[in-house]
């Protein structure tokens, strides 16, 4: 599983936060990491991975692999920032390393 999400998305006032409260959303955040975050430790969990063994990616520290995954089943999840819902300029190689490292 390869998961690349933006940090700095907001949602409109209205919006129904995650915790069910309707009304204003007075942290943009609670709107972004809960379910970017929470999306990644669904799919280590599916996976079989622990959610806590994370380390950074050789030269790119956007992304992070989950160390604990069984074989055949990797788990990498980037976060971006600033770039808004364009695919940022690393994403292309490293989609490619990651799928590269499923052929056999």
């Amino acid at each position: 599983m390869f998961v690349l999400h933006g940090a700095t998305d907001t949602a409109p006032e209205n919006m129904r936060d995650w915790f069910g409260v309707e009304g204003k959303i007075t942290t943009p955040s609670l709107a972004v990491y809960p379910d970017a975050r929470s999306s990644r430790d669904f799919w280590a969990a599916q996976n079989g991975c622990k959610t806590a063994t994370w380390s950074a990616v050789s030269g790119r520290p956007e992304c992070q692999r989950n160390t604990s995954c069984p074989a055949g089943e990797p788990l990498v999840y980037c976060e971006t920032s600033g770039v808004g819902h364009d695919v940022p300029g690393f994403a292309v190689d490293e989609i490619g390393t990651f799928f590269s490292g499923l052929v056999k």
